[in-house]
């Protein structure tokens, strides 16, 4: 019996005989080796990973959530296997390309996903997933499989990138999935069979100030960064150093970001490509038009990288069933009735949502010094109702706030650091 697939088997053959004039023949000893067969993507799908691409924590409070990790293999060969021998194993892959197995997700076993078909089966597990220290955070998550089967954990159709965020609803535009490369272009033109991924959470507070978080895209290609098409695929992974600016409209935000390009080649070797490069990012949401999405990737010293569009334009086109672009705010989509361009500048805002309020809501402090702060709320009078003391702890500081024990009416909420003061209207219903 088999019992590790694959292996190097010893075997022995004996000869014996009742006839004495075969007697004395020689024992033979031999390795026999079993090899892995090789795990392919289901026909019709463009990555072995099935699992979420798109989780929300529970609460704005919260900074994990269950994430279902899942892949689907198959033996494509002429004449196919059983794959149930084989396992499967999910990897976090970090910046350098270095693979961490995700526990709880290790050398899970295969089961067929039909019966009648030993040569196709699936694998998963359900495992925390956090925000890290901001709103969202994505993994770049590999499927690995051993066993009786084997992939290379590095090949592009292996990877997914998955993301898990708080459900902020006050100007924090967020979303993460795949789109498509068939009419990509560009120097780094993507692969048609396997999609590209993006992730993206961006929080901005009012016209003239610096928005926050960041940008991540994975695209696959058959061109060297040098764009030569040649007989092996590359994966680029393009992350955002600075976002410069926000332009958000109802239903619509164009972001634009220096970003670093690094491949990370088959053999899990990372190779630095363009440090930095100009990205546009843009994301619509329409009721008539559904999801819709471009992207334009340029090079500093002139040309582009990629465009998701043929000819180098941004047109937007629809992502893959499996994209989730979330902005989780009533309509109008981003609270304003005209283009909003948000990009660095000096100053600080105060900004309360919701408002108006039954009782809670959130402050939002932008561009404050980190270190200690007051707030004072008062009322129609001129009466200071309540103070709190509180210590900033980055440049856009949330801090939450109840007024649901007061009477309905008008409130002033007033921010004092290091002698200047800044103030908003809150009004409860």
């Amino acid at each position: 019996t088999m019992e590790t697939l694959p292996g190097t088997y010893l075997l022995t053959s004996v000869y014996t005989s009742l006839d004495n004039n075969y007697q004395g023949s020689s024992v033979t000893e031999t390795n026999f080796i079993v090899k892995s067969r090789s795990a392919t993507t289901i026909a019709g799908a463009k990555s072995l990973y099935t699992g979420n691409l798109f989780v929300y924590t529970s609460s704005s409070n919260s900074t994990s959530a269950n994430v279902l990790l899942s892949a689907s293999i198959k033996d494509n060969a002429a004449v196919g296997k059983d794959v149930r021998n084989a396992f499967v194993t999910f990897f976090e892959v970090d910046a350098t390309g270095a693979m961490t197995p995700i526990s709880g997700a290790e050398n899970l076993p295969v089961s067929l996903i039909n019966s009648n078909d030993l040569t196709a089966g699936s694998a998963s597990a359900t495992v925390s997933l956090g925000t890290g220290t901001g709103n969202a955070a994505s993994y770049r998550v590999a499927v690995g499989v051993t066993g009786s089967h084997l992939n290379n954990v590095y090949a592009p159709e292996a990877q997914a990138l998955v993301t898990v965020s708080k459900p902020f609803e006050f100007k924090y535009i967020v979303g993460g999935g795949e789109f498509s490369n068939a009419r990509s272009s560009g120097i780094l033109k993507g692969m048609n069979e396997i999609n590209s991924s993006y992730q993206y959470d961006l929080k901005y507070f009012f016209k003239g100030a610096r928005p926050t978080g960041k940008v991540k895209l994975v695209i696959p290609s058959m061109y060297s960064a040098s764009g030569q098409l040649d007989s092996k695929p590359h994966v680029y992974v393009v992350t955002s150093n600075t976002v410069t600016t926000l332009k958000a409209s109802n239903y619509k935000a164009v972001v634009s970001a220096n970003v670093t390009i690094t491949e990370i080649d088959t053999d899990g070797i990372t190779h630095p490509v363009d440090a930095d490069a100009a990205l546009t990012f843009t994301v619509v949401k329409r009721l008539a038009d559904g999801e819709q999405l471009a992207v334009m990737l340029r090079r500093k010293s002139g040309g582009i990288w990629y465009s998701s569009f043929s000819g180098g334009i941004t047109q937007t086109q629809t992502p893959e069933t499996r994209s989730y672009i979330k902005v989780p705010v009533p309509e109008p989509r981003f609270r304003t009735t005209e283009d909003e361009v948000v990009s660095p500048a000096a100053g600080r805002s105060v900004q309360a949502y919701p408002n108006p309020t039954n009782g809670a809501f959130q402050m939002y402090l932008n561009g404050y010094n980190n270190g200690g702060a007051v707030i004072r709320v008062i009322d129609f009078r001129g009466i200071e109702i309540h103070q709190r003391d509180i210590e900033v702890k980055s440049e856009s500081e949330i801090v939450n706030m109840d007024i649901s024990n007061h009477s309905n009416g008008v409130y002033v909420i007033q921010v004092i650091q290091n002698g200047k003061s800044e103030a908003t209207r809150v009004i409860k219903y």
